[in-house]
């Protein structure tokens, strides 16, 4: 439904039904209803357009080439052996045919069929003039995986998915980690916009649940000295993070990064889908376990001092303490 100005005013909402039909449940106000994963090309469009728009027939492609490739593999397996016969040889009994010895029984009378035992060592004694050819599939061929990869390069890059995320196998380790590097630079748009429109739902959830005698928020808020406005802002909307591909080289990077200012553990965190302040925590709870229970636990790297330090700050404090003892009463 639209008003006057051609702005979309509700949506309706219907059910599926019995799978062959929808029915009708109601009308959602449109400040209700937000869309997000799509492209908005222009200001006055309400209906968004898929970011594999330009893959779909790709992929459609594709899904068919592989059905055909299967049934033609199939269609050569049901003819696993052909006898190719010279038609000028003379054959036994004036007739084509074929003597078969199968699990050692021999057979002399002229057939024009095999009859061969899939489960059994089968043996031919073939005519003069007559060859035996076994067909093989070479389906898939080369050259058709060949062009489904590069169809698939092409569907995945739609998303701004690198190759390497479908097959790791035809990349080096180093170029594995560029790709992931070149995805986050490409996507960190994306991000942002499915970050405000999910901002905006947690904001009109929140409204919403304010003053709901299940919820009690504003009584919670009030009891911190919080606003609604504080509450909303309270909500963060992360992405889930990257997986480590070489945990050790990438903490070493992270370390130098944080180490000389060009990077900080909160950001560090988020990138592998963590939170420096849980962790943090939770860090906290294991050492006074092992405090409590007496277990000695090592920790180190981050915020480590070293020995020149500590014997430094020993000394100062030593030279200290002996200047206060000198000092006249």
């Amino acid at each position: 439904m639209t008003d006057d100005g051609a702005r979309v005013e509700a949506y309706g909402i219907c059910n599926r039904g019995d799978g062959k039909s929808v029915v009708f449940d109601h009308l959602e106000p449109a400040e209700n209803i937000i869309f997000d994963a799509y492209w908005t090309r222009f200001s006055s469009q309400f209906r968004g357009v898929s970011p594999l728009a330009t893959a779909l027939n790709t992929i459609q492609d594709i899904h068919e080439g592989m059905e055909y490739n299967q049934v033609k593999a199939k269609m050569h397996a049901l003819f696993g052996v052909a006898i190719l016969r010279d038609a000028e040889a003379p054959t036994m009994g004036g007739a084509s045919g074929v003597s078969q010895e199968t699990s050692g029984t021999a057979s002399t009378d002229s057939q024009t069929e095999l009859d061969l035992n899939p489960t059994d060592i089968n043996m031919l004694d073939l005519n003069p003039g007559e060859d035996l050819k076994v067909i093989e599939s070479g389906t898939p061929s080369t050259e058709f995986v060949n062009g489904s990869y590069l169809f698939i390069q092409i569907a995945l890059l739609a998303l701004d998915i690198p190759v390497t995320a479908f097959d790791s196998r035809r990349s080096s380790f180093s170029a594995r980690i560029a790709d992931l590097n070149e995805y986050e630079v490409s996507v960190d748009s994306k991000r942002t916009k499915n970050r405000y429109v999910r901002q905006a739902y947690s904001d009109w959830v929140l409204a919403n649940l304010w003053g709901s005698a299940q919820w009690r928020l504003g009584d919670v808020a009030d009891r911190y000295g919080m606003t609604l406005r504080d509450v909303q802002e309270a909500v963060e909307w992360i992405p889930s993070g990257s997986p480590w591909l070489d945990k050790y080289s990438q903490l070493k990077g992270d370390d130098l990064g944080i180490s000389i200012g060009l990077d900080n553990a909160i950001d560090a965190a988020r990138r592998r889908g963590g939170d420096v302040f849980k962790n943090l925590d939770k860090q906290a709870e294991v050492i006074a376990y092992a405090k409590e229970k007496g277990v000695p636990l090592l920790t180190g790297r981050s915020g480590v001092r070293s020995i020149e330090e500590v014997i430094t700050e020993e000394v100062e404090k030593a030279v200290e303490a002996k200047q206060a003892e000198e000092q006249p009463a």
